[in-house]
């Protein structure tokens, strides 16, 4: 039998939906007509050989002068985008004289996250190869994307910037041609998302599916990626990076975006963070353009594309305000009203195992990157899966996260954690583990660097256990707990 806590959550959810889109219908009534009746825009180009290799092109009325470009990916949590969906910023760009090529890609399950690069990487090949023959400068490219879309995005730009870093690798089109990357409410760090997205309907085991296995969420999240050694000549051959992100964004939180910018700035790249206050993961991209007037984040990419273009920016400054898709007041029952991807779940305990690897007096330990719990040591572990008994997946996650293989181990305790203080509140059931290595002379390695700063061998003291210690450790420390047999 359902839950009925679960079941009612659910119809609610569902509930919302349609009253969020009946809240925004005027607007995608509005929109839809554009789409399919402006002579400005010519739909589904063909730019390659595999489905759904097409894109749209929103062209401004005045074909005086070469325009600069935005190639656009949109969102859709890598199974639902579509390249209809970026009508509304295509109208609106293109009545600033740019303009937009929304490139559509093969989504979940037609292709994995390998397929929508490929599909990305095609269609800006397109955009930088042919926009001159529709009036478009092929020296002011933009490649911009939205939420999923962003992701695949970055992901594109980097793969196409590592090739170009290896010898003999032959491109299409060059990072050089992007004059910027522009990211909208974007996740660049899958590892940090999985669980995120886990609790909001988009399950582990899907989302797995997507990226291809969790041996390749390093390779699809750019964050990580460009922190590796390998990657460093690729870095510098990226264009400027510019992410956007609403700070009330419960679909991909704001600091994937500050993360990723300040991980670019450290490695060597040109990056930056522009965070609009109260904003949601749809506020920036539906309800803020279908309000009218000033649009904070469309003046500020405008702002950028045509920096340096005295003529463009002057026609900018007495350009008549856009006109009004939807009445204010619904506009702000839909931001009340959360749609299914806003929508925060009821929060529940979760399930964690750890483990107690012991080595002559030694723990291994590492520090911490995660929210919970920054900067403070603890021992390696994660959650428990469905299915998997408390070895199993105490095993699993030392070897994902430190490749040493685990031996012999044995329950040790159990402790019931609630992290109530921290930005996002946390329950934890915590078991665990006593457990040797399979072989003593292995060596840990540092396999998730966006978890943790790297693994310590520590010996067994309160006097010499590396400081701050996690708070779960660090009580059981205080209550003289003694991990060794």
């Amino acid at each position: 039998m359902v839950n009925s806590r679960v079941g009612y959550r659910w119809i609610t959810r569902f509930l919302a939906l349609g009253c969020y889109a009946l809240l925004l219908m005027p607007g995608f009534i509005q929109v839809a007509y554009y789409y399919f009746f402006s002579r400005q825009v010519r739909r589904s180009i063909i730019y390659g050989e595999k489905p759904r290799n097409r894109l749209d092109l929103y062209l401004p009325e005045s074909s005086h002068g070469t325009k600069p470009v935005v190639a656009f990916i949109t969102g859709g949590a890598w199974i639902i985008g579509y390249k209809a969906w970026g009508s509304l910023l295509g109208q609106q760009l293109s009545e600033r004289d740019i303009i937009v090529a929304c490139i559509d890609y093969r989504n979940f399950p037609q292709g994995t996250i390998s397929d929508m690069v490929e599909d990305a990487s095609q269609g800006i090949s397109f955009v930088c190869n042919n926009i001159a023959e529709y009036g478009g400068d092929p020296n002011r490219i933009y490649l911009m994307g939205q939420s999923a879309g962003a992701h695949i995005a970055a992901c594109t730009l980097i793969n196409q910037a590592i090739k170009e870093a290896g010898e003999g690798d032959s491109t299409s089109w060059s990072v050089s041609q992007i004059k910027a990357y522009f990211g909208l409410s974007g996740g660049y760090n899958l590892f940090n998302l999985i669980d995120h997205f886990h609790n909001r309907g988009l399950y582990r085991s899907i989302f797995l599916s997507i990226m291809e296995g969790e041996d390749s969420l390093h390779q699809f999240s750019p964050d990580v990626l460009v922190q590796d050694s390998n990657v460093k000549p690729a870095v510098s051959l990226l264009p400027p990076v510019i992410l956007f992100h609403g700070t009330a964004d419960f679909s991909i939180p704001a600091d994937a975006s500050t993360s990723f910018a300040d991980t670019l700035r450290r490695v060597g790249g040109k990056a930056e963070s522009i965070l609009y206050d109260g904003k949601t993961h749809t506020d920036l991209f539906l309800q803020d353009p279908m309000r009218g007037g000033r649009d904070e984040m469309f003046e500020d990419v405008v702002a950028i594309i045509h920096g340096g273009d005295e003529e463009a920016l002057a026609k900018d400054a007495v350009a008549p305000p856009r006109r009004r898709l939807v009445p204010e007041f619904m506009l702000k029952l839909a931001h009340n009203t959360e749609s299914p991807l806003e929508m925060e779940m009821e929060p529940v305990p979760r399930v964690g195992v750890v483990v107690f690897v012991l080595k002559g007096k030694s723990v291994l330990l590492g520090r911490r990157r995660s929210s919970i719990g920054a900067s403070t040591f603890a021992l390696p572990g994660g959650h428990l899966e469905f299915g998997e008994s408390f070895e199993e997946c105490g095993a699993r996650e030392l070897k994902e996260e430190t490749g040493l293989e685990m031996g012999k181990a044995e329950y040790l305790t159990v402790t019931n954690n609630l992290f109530l203080d921290q930005p996002k509140p946390a329950h934890y059931v915590t078991i665990f583990l006593r457990a040797v290595l399979a072989d003593p002379d292995q060596v840990a390695q540092n396999l998730e660097p966006s978890k943790c700063d790297g693994w310590g061998w520590y010996e067994w003291d309160k006097d010499k256990l590396p400081q701050p210690l996690f708070w779960p450790l660090h009580e059981m420390v205080r209550s003289g707990f003694n991990p060794f047999p």
